[in-house]
């Protein structure tokens, strides 16, 4: 049997061939199947080395079921090669040979080929740059939690297990490979707890870092000072949550100050009904200018029921007496729990000022401060609508400024879960402005978007005349444009 062995890297670009014919070594010239050409399935359609690629198995293809007729007289058995680390494809495999003199027996040949060469990767690692980071994550203290990032994944330590999720690695990536590195040690946030990350240099683009997180002592919940704040990636509910709890235990008042929309009652809400069992009594501070609702937050206060006042920044000079006597309604020891909202920068001075001479203060950041806020949730809001979020849609979310601040994050995840098919949020469920962002963000993914938008308004929104023209198959371009949030001209047909 005259069989032809090709080897191709990740991007489909053939980088070894073996024929020991030289009849059929010029069959193979002929056909443009020799090194240095290019069978991405996006280049040259469906073929052994391209199309094991994108379908990540091993399969089958003769004659004419290539797309591109010169190779219409082989048959190619072709399978996928993948990094024994991380999983992802890093090239593939294929044997081909003449149509007339092919059987099924070469994809098993293919199969099990492919898996040696696997192997071998992992064999020799372990005296490469793999052992390298292996080496340096297991080295690195053992007595603190460990992760280490690389482009394709994240390694955890037992100890660091319960800091991480699957959206960490979005989280931390960006904000490691944007940094200068002009010191060897960069510290960050994760989860809440302090860390320091420093830089293994790999290849271009395979730069791995490893980050050892400082661990708080036992019951520690924040540094006891009048006023708490809130920074970077600390701002989960979970953070703020303990915060209260700190601060509830030496005062009956505390304020949470935040940007307006940045969920100050929802939190006051949530942390009280977590801590007492009941739900809180909920008054927009307005409100209390009417005698009745004045005399029943009196009469909550005293019974040692907790009441949340929100909006206290819409109260105006007039209003200081009867604050003034909710104020001391909660300095009672038998009282119930007194939160207050307030806006940031907003408000008359007078009645900033009172409400600062009380209690203790919790301040908000601004949601594009705080990503593992986004991250927290996005993750909420996902698993109540039972929906899945893909890296890229986080990914955006995460680089959105969100001035209307956690509002406008809620109603946009929801707005996007209604628009969303097949159990995940896309790009395309995402606002316009969101979108276009996002695909500026992508470097050689936005010029894919642009071509496959190309394709598909040209062939007036029918994917299969599109894939055609990519030379790509159907399937890949439905999962490229549930990636990318393209619905072509809006009259897509099948």
């Amino acid at each position: 049997m005259r069989v032809a062995l090709f080897l191709s890297d990740r991007s489909g670009r053939v980088v070894t061939r073996r024929v020991n014919e030289p009849d059929h070594a010029r069959q193979l010239d002929r056909a443009g199947a020799a090194e240095g050409f290019d069978f991405s399935e996006t280049s040259l359609g469906t073929n052994g080395l391209g199309t094991a690629m994108e379908e990540r198995t091993a399969l089958f293809v003769r004659g004419a079921e290539h797309v591109n007729e010169a190779l219409h007289s082989l048959a190619c058995a072709g399978a996928p090669i993948c990094d024994p680390v991380t999983g992802r494809v890093i090239g593939s495999l294929s044997l081909a040979a003449p149509l007339d003199s092919s059987d099924q027996t070469m994809l098993a040949i293919a199969r099990q080929a492919a898996r040696q060469v696997e192997a071998s990767i992992a064999e020799a690692a372990t005296s490469g740059g793999l052992s390298s980071l292996i080496a340096e994550f297991v080295g690195a203290s053992p007595r603190v939690p460990v992760i280490a990032l690389s482009r394709s994944g994240l390694m955890s330590s037992t100890g660091a297990l319960p800091l991480v999720s699957a959206g960490t690695h979005v989280v931390l990536w960006d904000q490691l490979v944007a940094h200068d590195w002009s010191d060897p040690h960069v510290a960050v946030t994760v989860a809440g707890q302090q860390g320091i990350a420093r830089r293994l240099r790999g290849r271009a683009g395979d730069d791995v870092y490893i980050i050892e997180v400082e661990t708080a002592p036992h019951g520690e919940v924040g540094n006891p000072t009048r006023s708490s704040s809130v920074d970077g990636l600390a701002a989960t509910t979970e953070q703020l949550s303990r915060l209260l709890n700190h601060a509830s235990r030496t005062c009956g008042t505390v304020t949470i100050h935040g940007p307006p929309g940045s969920g100050k009652g929802y939190l006051a809400v949530r942390w009280l009904r977590a801590r007492d069992g009941r739900q809180p009594t909920v008054v927009a501070a307005p409100e209390g200018r009417e005698p009745h609702v004045r005399a029943r937050i009196h009469r909550l206060l005293t019974e040692g029921a907790s009441v949340v006042v929100r909006n206290v920044d819409d109260l105006n000079d007039d209003d200081r007496g009867w604050l003034t006597t909710v104020l001391e309604s909660a300095a009672s020891p038998r009282a119930g729990m007194l939160v207050l909202t307030v806006s940031i920068g907003r408000g008359p001075a007078a009645i900033r000022a009172l409400v600062s001479s009380r209690g203790r203060d919790l301040a908000i950041p601004a949601l594009a401060h705080t990503p593992e806020r986004v991250l927290s949730i996005t993750q909420e809001i996902a698993q109540a609508r039972n929906l899945s979020v893909p890296p890229v849609v986080l990914q955006t979310l995460l680089r959105w400024p969100w001035p209307s601040d956690v509002c406008e994050l809620a109603s946009t995840l929801h707005a996007a879960a209604d628009a969303s098919r097949d159990g995940a949020l896309t790009l395309l469920a995402l606002p316009p402005d969101m979108r276009a962002q996002a695909r500026q963000l992508y470097g050689i993914a936005a010029s894919e978007y642009r071509t496959i938008d190309v394709a598909l308004r040209a062939a007036g929104g029918n994917r299969s005349l599109a894939a055609e023209s990519l030379g790509i198959g159907r399937t890949t371009l439905y999962r490229k444009m549930r990636q990318y949030g393209l619905d072509g001209t809006g009259t897509l047909s099948a």
